[in-house]
C-alpha cells in the first residue's frame, strides 16, 4: 500500500472510530467494529495502531497537532491578506472553526471526553505551545510569562470551540470567526464600560 493509501486507511479508521464511540461509547467499541466499518484489514489496523486506546490517543494527538501549527502559529498568509489585527483573527479564526466544522464529531468525542486522556483540560494541554523559547512574550507591551501565555492563549481559543460545540455548532463557521475576530479585537473594557453607561 502506498502512501496515500495508507493515510486514507489511518483516516478510515479514525473516522471509523469516532463514529463508534459516539454511537456506543468507548467501552463497547471493539477495534474489530473499527475494522469492520473502515473497510480495511486487521494487518492494516494493526500497521498503524496498537490497539483502541493507542487509536484514540492518536485521535487526539493528530486533532492537537493541527490545532498547534494552523490556529495557535503566525499564519504569514492571512498576515499578508489582512490590513488589520481584525482582519488577521477573522482569517485564523474563520480556518479554524471550518476545520472543526468539519472535524466537529472528534471534537464531540475530545470536548465530550468519551475517550481515556480526552477532555477540554487535556487537550488544552496537548496544545500548549512549546516552551523551547524560554523567555517572556511582549503583549501590549507588557512582558507576559511565556507559560501563562501559553496557557491562556490555548484555554481561550478552545473555550470560544467548546462554547460552539455547546449549541451544536450553530449558525456554521463564518458567523463565529465573525465574532472571535470582534472579541479579540476589541478592548473589553470599553465594552462592559459601555454596558454599564448606557
Amino acid at each position: 500500500m502506498g502512501r496515500a493509501g495508507t493515510s486514507r486507511a489511518r483516516g478510515a479508521f479514525k473516522q471509523a472510530f469516532v463514529a463508534l464511540v459516539l454511537e456506543r461509547g468507548f467501552a463497547a467499541t471493539t477495534a474489530t467494529e473499527v475494522m469492520r466499518r473502515a473497510g480495511y484489514s486487521r494487518g492494516s489496523f494493526y500497521t498503524h495502531f496498537e490497539d483502541k486506546y493507542d487509536l484514540a490517543q492518536q485521535v487526539v494527538e493528530d486533532e492537537a497537532a493541527w490545532f498547534v501549527r494552523h490556529v495557535l502559529s503566525w499564519d504569514e498568509e492571512a498576515a499578508a491578506a489582512s490590513s488589520d489585527e481584525r482582519g488577521y483573527s477573522y482569517l485564523v479564526s474563520l480556518r479554524e472553526f471550518e476545520h472543526v466544522y468539519q472535524e466537529r464529531d472528534t471534537y464531540r468525542l475530545i470536548l465530550g471526553s468519551l475517550v481515556p486522556g480526552a477532555g477540554f483540560e487535556e487537550f488544552c494541554r496537548l496544545i500548549q505551545m512549546p516552551e523551547e523559547d524560554e523567555g517572556p512574550v511582549l503583549v501590549g507591551g507588557v512582558e507576559v510569562n511565556r507559560d501563562l501565555f501559553a496557557w491562556s492563549v490555548s484555554r481561550l481559543s478552545m473555550n470560544y470551540v467548546r462554547y460552539w460545540a455547546e449549541r451544536d455548532f450553530a449558525g456554521g463557521p463564518e458567523p463565529m470567526a465573525r465574532q472571535v475576530a470582534a472579541l479579540s479585537s476589541t478592548s473589553l473594557v470599553q465594552t462592559v464600560r459601555g454596558l454599564f453607561e448606557a
